[in-house]
């Protein structure tokens, strides 16, 4: 079964705003009701057929998210306000591709495994590079760093949490990665290349990274992981142990 919950929207999610479990509940929080209100419009039937039904889900749901976030207050970072772009374009993408066989019930069923995931990896992330949880400290010592919440380990997470997602619900994912990876590694680049003005270095940092990602792939195309880590889910894995791998160099 083809995962019905907004796969992409959800990797960003997990990358960019799992560093507090405050960011994460009320992100998740967004998406899903999102999901639901273009699932709803999509049903609702408009006198230019299909493809205008099409348009003008889209763009609610997109402004559904930006009104959300406006609304919420979130304090965001600009590489956050500019993933929040992403989200609403994704989400816009997600409600254009909709078969129309999507129900709201499934999309909330599915959106609250997936949401239970993003909240089990925000609260590792936090608790793991601060100490804390929802500004309460909770613990100190050695194993507390601010590495993790460096790219490298929001992609794992997004792997790990979409992975485990699918395995509850039994599905899998058919969603092209590179919709996903391409605008985070521009976000954030592995390394910038010393000697030459720093956008120019952060763009060869994101070459190499896409590069090396696309001779990895190359092999995952010939392995048979297992359907649920299928897709995005590994390719997250895969990107964030190159991050890692880069890091190091």
């Amino acid at each position: 079964m083809k995962a019905k919950y907004p796969v992409e929207p959800f990797a960003i999610a997990f990358i960019m705003f799992t560093a507090t479990m405050k960011e994460a509940v009320l992100v998740g929080i967004i998406l899903i009701a999102a999901a639901c209100i273009g699932c709803v419009l999509r049903s609702v039937p408009v006198s230019g057929g299909k493809w205008t039904n099409s348009v003008i889900s889209g763009l609610l749901t997109v402004a559904a998210v930006f009104g959300s976030f406006v609304y919420v207050g979130i304090s965001c970072t600009v590489l956050q306000m500019i993933g929040i772009g992403l989200l609403g374009l994704f989400m816009a993408r997600y409600v254009f591709l909709m078969g129309g066989k999507e129900s709201a019930d499934d999309l909330v069923r599915q959106g609250a495994v997936v949401y239970g995931t993003l909240m089990l990896a925000a609260y590792a992330r936090e608790l793991l590079g601060s100490g804390m949880v929802f500004d309460t400290v909770i613990t100190e010592g050695a194993v507390i760093s601010a590495a993790y919440f460096k790219p490298a380990f929001g992609f794992i997470l997004a792997g790990l949490g979409l992975g485990l997602a699918n395995r509850i619900l039994k599905c899998g994912d058919e969603d092209e990665s590179l919709w996903t990876l391409a605008p985070m590694t521009v976000l954030y680049s592995p390394f910038i290349l010393g000697g030459v003005p720093e956008y120019i270095g952060g763009l060869v940092g994101t070459a190499i990274a896409l590069i090396a990602f696309m001779a990895v792939r190359q092999r995952l195309l010939f392995s048979s992981p297992l359907k649920y880590m299928s897709q995005v889910p590994v390719h997250m894995l895969t990107m964030g142990f190159i991050y890692m791998i880069m890091s190091v160099l």
